[in-house]
């Protein structure tokens, strides 16, 4: 029977040290201040444009003639997620675009919205419209989440701001057995490659990071915790297996010694 309680003992430690606390568990800690006190939002969320990328451009005008080339939704055989098709134009390496009459013009670094509007002044320029409606939207924004999350994967976004939450609950949010102090955003940007470490339990530290708003290509990495692996070894395995004989032929021995008295 010592040898059994030992057992039953060494199971309940394992099981113990599995367990996550709650405070590990619940996230933006801190947020209560928000409630009396609302934070302005920086404006810093805009995706800026980089080196092949892909962008649709919509010019619209009184010249159907000139509205073709903008109209072709095959010219790279791309169709946005939503199902819209467009004019699809690449970025190249070196950061430009080229644009019916527009020719070669620098997309990379800025936003939708100012090269929308660089291409809207060239047509001007250039004295093809007179009054151009010009869009520019991104046609390839996609990111990836691996790790412990319930449905890892690459994940495309149909507007142009996702935040690190928004991304998480793309896929499936995070499972008992993720660390949810220590997400990792790995990111490549004009050949420089930086990581950034966020603390969803921590609102102040979620909000300031400078990989709260998610840009394309981002990586996103969430590492399992102690619960991970504990459950994952073989350790625990034989434990529980064996914590569930013990529990059996504890149960035999408890009822003959209450029929044989």
């Amino acid at each position: 029977m010592k040898k059994i309680n030992l057992s039953l003992l060494l199971l309940i430690a394992v099981v113990l040290s599995s367990c996550v606390s709650m405070k590990k568990m619940i996230y933006l800690q801190g947020s209560e201040d928000l409630v009396n006190m609302p934070q302005r939002i920086a404006d810093t969320y805009a995706i800026r444009l980089k080196p092949n990328d892909i962008v649709y451009v919509t010019v619209t005008g009184y010249n159907e003639e000139l509205m073709k080339p903008f109209k072709n939704s095959q010219m790279l055989g791309t169709t946005t997620s939503s199902g819209q098709q467009g004019a699809g134009f690449l970025i190249d390496p070196q950061g430009y675009v080229t644009i019916p009459y527009v020719g070669k013009i620098l997309a990379s670094g800025k936003t939708t919205s100012q090269l929308s509007e660089d291409i809207r002044k060239r047509l001007i320029a250039e004295d093809y419209m007179k009054e151009p409606n010009v869009t520019v939207r991104m046609a390839d924004y996609k990111i990836s989440v691996m790790g412990e999350v319930k449905n890892p994967g690459q994940k495309t976004i149909t507007g142009e701001r996702v935040t690190i939450l928004e991304a998480l609950s793309m896929a499936g949010d995070l499972p008992e057995t993720a660390r949810r102090d220590s997400i990792l955003v790995v990111r490549e940007d004009r050949g420089l490659r930086s990581a950034y470490y966020i603390d969803l339990t921590k609102s102040a530290d979620i909000f300031n990071s400078p990989a709260y708003y998610l840009q394309q290509n981002d990586v996103v990495y969430v590492k399992p915790n102690n619960t991970a692996r504990v459950k994952g070894s073989s350790t625990f395995s034989t434990l529980a297996a064996a914590g569930s004989v013990i529990g059996i032929v504890s149960s035999i021995i408890a009822l003959i010694a209450v029929f044989t008295k």
